[in-house]
């Protein structure tokens, strides 16, 4: 499951996530997807005060700057879990 979620919501550590639980982990999921593909829209402010609008620089600008720490944030560790666990 999401396990920033279990581990704040979640009273007791083997407690199965609620219906509604799995419904909020599954939203906050999908806005950091969304919130990732819109950087890489949106315009940005450069060195000089200019506004840079080329989609290229400005993904070359995510890329090189807070994109690797939004991609761990959003990774879905659950994903892991067999691969930690096998049978």
């Amino acid at each position: 499951m999401y396990i920033p979620f279990q581990v704040a919501f979640l009273s007791e550590p083997g407690a199965e996530p609620s219906f509604m639980s799995d419904y909020v982990g599954d939203i906050v999921n999908y806005l950091f997807d969304l919130d990732m593909l819109i950087t890489f829209i949106t315009a940005q402010e450069d060195n000089e005060g200019r506004i840079e609008t080329r989609l290229s620089r400005i993904a070359v600008n995510y890329l090189k700057s807070w994109f690797f720490v939004d991609l761990c944030a959003n990774f879905p560790f659950e994903v892991l879990n067999p691969l930690m666990n096998p049978p």
